[in-house]
């Protein structure tokens, strides 16, 4: 990531909340409630998580990055504290929507980050209906598709098909599945209690479970995307290091995917 401007860092000396839903047209209208649905176990456990421990090492392959517009709108799913999109948006023309079920780091991040350029919200990403429809030009999704069960990320990319105008792109960063003999024998004993391959199970010092995520293998992330109506699907191995939650550093493997909405396709199409 390259170094942020001194313009970057003033932006986090006032406190703003405002962002243009469209060019001239005010601020974005908010609902009073925006979580309408059970949430999952995963869901539950992502959301009591403490401030700044929401998993955040994943990064966004940079090769992706250079081709989001000079001024594009972004919305980050799942965007936890911050840190990510306000990276893609300050020292820019561009605009930024967090949103995130943990009301815990969507304060943190309105205390942390008031550039008049972002807004930070508590809401659901799979029912994002007070926002219209083909507005965003880029969506971005950095561990949350493996936080999530099944079902929960087929809607996230079912909500992120609509929520993205024609020609838009949708990005997801995500682990690796890994073929390391010590990572299939986790694999196969967490897989007793989520039911399924790929997922770890992370707990506290006294054995409670905190955190489920789950580590992919490519054709897996290239059929939730196929699946939800994407096209020209490309997928980047990169490694980081990093640690998951207060847990010691390691290097992993990771993937970066995006794809895009055919500039042909409107909604009600698909």
């Amino acid at each position: 990531m390259k170094t942020y401007s001194l313009k970057c860092k003033l932006y986090s000396a006032i406190l703003s909340r405002t962002m243009n839903q469209r060019e001239g047209e005010g601020k974005l209208s908010v609902p009073s409630e925006r979580i309408r649905r059970e949430l999952t176990r995963r869901e539950k456990l992502f959301k009591e998580l403490g401030t700044g421990k929401t998993p955040h090492s994943l990064q966004l392959a940079e090769e992706f990055i250079q081709l989001i517009p000079a001024k594009a709108n972004i919305l980050d799913i799942g965007c936890g504290s911050g840190d990510k999109l306000f990276r893609l948006v300050c020292g820019t023309d561009r605009k930024g929507l967090g949103v995130d079920i943990n009301p815990r780091e969507i304060m943190f991040a309105e205390q942390k980050f008031t550039s008049a350029n972002l807004q930070f919200i508590e809401a659901d990403g799979t029912d994002l209906t007070f926002i219209a429809d083909n507005y965003y030009d880029c969506i971005t999704m950095t561990g949350v598709i493996g936080a999530v069960e099944p079902e929960v990320r087929n809607d996230l990319l079912s909500e992120s098909y609509r929520l993205l105008k024609p020609g838009g792109k949708l990005a997801i960063a995500d682990f690796k599945l890994s073929d390391d003999s010590e990572q299939i024998r986790k694999y196969l004993e967490d897989m007793k209690e989520t039911g399924e391959y790929g997922t770890r199970v992370i707990r506290d010092p006294a054995g409670n479970i905190i955190f489920i995520g789950t580590h992919f293998a490519k054709e897996n992330l290239e059929g939730l995307f196929r699946n939800a109506g994407f096209s020209n699907i490309q997928i980047r191995e990169h490694s980081i290091t990093s640690a998951v939650l207060d847990y010691e550093a390691k290097t992993r493997q990771q993937y970066t995917v995006w794809a895009g909405k055919e500039p042909n396709v409107c909604n009600a199409e698909h």
